[in-house]
C-alpha cells in the first residue's frame, strides 16, 4: 500500500508539474501559425509588469516561412527571473541567446506578442552536428502533457523528431501552400 501510495504522489506531482494541452499534428501547426520563422534567439531579459514576470526574446530571423517577413522577431512570454524571484510556467517554452529554433508563432493581440502555438509544440530546437554537417529539428516538449493524438493523414502529419532541418522546413512549406494561406514570398 505505501509503494502505491508514493507511486500516485509521485504521479500527482509530475502532472501537477505540466500543462495538458491538445496534441497538435504538424499539419495543426502550420495551419494555426499566424507566422512561422527559422530564427536565432539574440537575446532573453526578464522584466515585471503589472501581471508578473515576464521574460522578452528577441530572435533574428533566418528565414520565414509563413507571416509577414522581417529581419527580428519578438516574443514576450510569461515566465523567468528578476531579481531572484522566478516564474515558471509549465509548457512554456523558454528560450537562450544563441539557440537555434523553427517557431510556429500565433497572430498578436493587442497589447501582447505571439506565442508559440500550442506553448512548446511550436518550438522546434534545431541541433546542428558539425562531424556530419546536418541540422537536425527536434520538438520541445518539456512541462507538457499531451490530450488525444495528433490527427495523422500520413507522413506529412508526424511531427520531425531528428529530421533534417532542410527536410523540415520543405514539408513545412508545403503545408503551408496546401493551406492556402501564403508565406512570405506569396506562394
Amino acid at each position: 500500500m505505501k509503494t502505491f501510495l508514493a507511486g500516485l504522489t509521485l504521479l500527482l506531482a509530475t502532472y501537477a508539474q505540466a500543462a495538458t494541452v491538445t496534441a497538435l499534428s504538424l499539419p495543426d501547426l502550420a495551419r494555426q501559425a499566424d507566422r512561422i520563422v527559422h530564427a536565432s534567439c539574440l537575446s532573453a531579459t526578464a522584466e515585471t509588469s503589472p501581471t508578473g514576470i515576464r521574460t522578452r526574446y528577441r530572435f533574428a530571423v533566418e528565414e520565414t516561412v509563413k507571416g509577414s517577413a522581417s529581419a527580428t522577431a519578438e516574443l514576450v512570454l510569461p515566465g523567468g527571473t528578476v531579481n531572484g524571484r522566478r516564474c515558471r510556467i509549465p509548457g512554456m517554452p523558454v528560450f537562450a541567446p544563441g539557440d537555434e529554433v523553427v517557431l510556429f508563432i500565433t497572430p498578436a493581440g493587442q497589447q501582447v506578442t505571439g506565442w508559440p502555438v500550442g506553448l512548446g509544440q511550436g518550438k522546434f530546437r534545431v541541433s546542428r552536428d558539425p562531424a556530419a554537417k546536418v541540422a537536425r529539428v527536434y520538438q520541445d516538449l518539456q512541462g507538457l502533457n499531451l490530450a488525444m493524438p495528433p490527427r495523422t493523414s500520413g507522413a506529412e502529419a508526424t511531427v520531425g523528431n531528428g529530421a533534417t532541418l532542410t527536410g523540415f522546413l520543405q514539408t513545412v512549406r508545403r503545408l503551408v501552400a496546401s493551406t492556402g494561406t501564403g508565406d512570405a514570398h506569396g506562394r
